[in-house]
């Protein structure tokens, strides 16, 4: 397959641009039949010789190739640029090990405000590690959202310091600025992922809390309606995760292996494509 016709904003190597944020477009073409694009990487730098080597070098705030440090080493610093693919893949594992540092650094409580939020649950969840966000947003001690529930909040308020912020200062008490908690819980907790548009083929991966003994989600997709179940037992030596799975007719769901109360990495992870209508499926774990 080659490239070709690379344009930047329709133009063809352009000397300069006037827009910050520029469109990139190209044709493919190939000798076989049946072809197609299923990602695409853009590396930007400041010389041909790096782009020849494969290396990037127009984003040093955000990742430093000699130290590895992202940012200024915040969560959001390693959260965005994991999440935005700035990391080459070989140094990926370690950036998210080095994200996991950071919230253990501050004993599992957020530091991220409503920029970087979303990209660390994200990346967390993606890299499998949602076992560190769910300490994160059960924290007994704020700022967590475990600290809003155990306070009597029922909705959430426009910051972590909410309190000190209410009195004699016009502060929202219902906002979205912090519901990026809804996706991860959505994706990665419950476990109801959409891997294609319009939610023809769903991934189904439920992470279990050893606190969890049951949840359920639903998720309103193009062809409908996606339902998950999960009901836990807990034995002296084992433990037992009964999934009870919904699809709409034209939706593939690919089931993954839950993983129970760890990471994802230390199991390995069996799948089953399932088609429309109700699965009831069963998984046991020695505990």
């Amino acid at each position: 397959m080659k490239i070709r016709k690379l344009r930047v904003q329709n133009m063809i190597d352009p000397l300069g641009i006037d827009t910050e944020h520029p469109l990139f477009s190209y044709l493919l073409e190939a000798e076989e039949k049946n072809q197609t694009q299923t990602a695409c990487q853009i590396l930007a730098a400041s010389g041909e010789e790096l782009l020849k080597r494969n290396i990037g070098d127009l984003c040093p705030e955000c990742w430093q190739e000699d130290t590895g440090i992202c940012g200024t080493g915040s969560q959001a610093s390693y959260g965005c640029a994991l999440f935005s693919g700035l990391i080459p893949e070989k140094k990926r594992e370690t950036a998210v090990e080095r994200l996991v540092q950071a919230v253990e650094k501050k004993d599992f409580h957020l530091t991220s405000g409503e920029v970087g939020l979303k990209q660390v649950f994200r990346t967390l969840g993606e890299y499998g590690r949602s076992d560190v966000v769910w300490k994160m947003v059960m924290n007994r001690t704020e700022p967590s959202y475990r600290v809003f529930v155990d306070r009597g909040l029922t909705t959430l308020p426009e910051y972590w310091n909410y309190e000190e912020l209410w009195y004699g200062m016009a502060r929202s008490r219902n906002h979205a600025m912090m519901g990026h908690v809804k996706e991860w819980i959505m994706n990665d907790l419950l476990g109801i992922h959409l891997a294609a548009p319009g939610g023809s083929v769903v991934i189904l991966q439920p992470y279990v809390p050893r606190e969890i003994q049951e949840m359920h989600g639903k998720l309103l997709c193009s062809y409908g309606e996606i339902s998950l179940s999960c009901q836990v037992k807990r034995r002296t030596e084992q433990v037992q995760v009964s999934l009870e799975i919904t699809l709409p007719v034209g939706v593939k769901g690919i089931l993954k292996e839950p993983y129970v109360d760890g990471n994802r990495q230390e199991q390995s992870v069996r799948e089953k494509e399932l088609g429309s209508g109700t699965w009831k499926e069963e998984f046991v774990f020695s505990s």
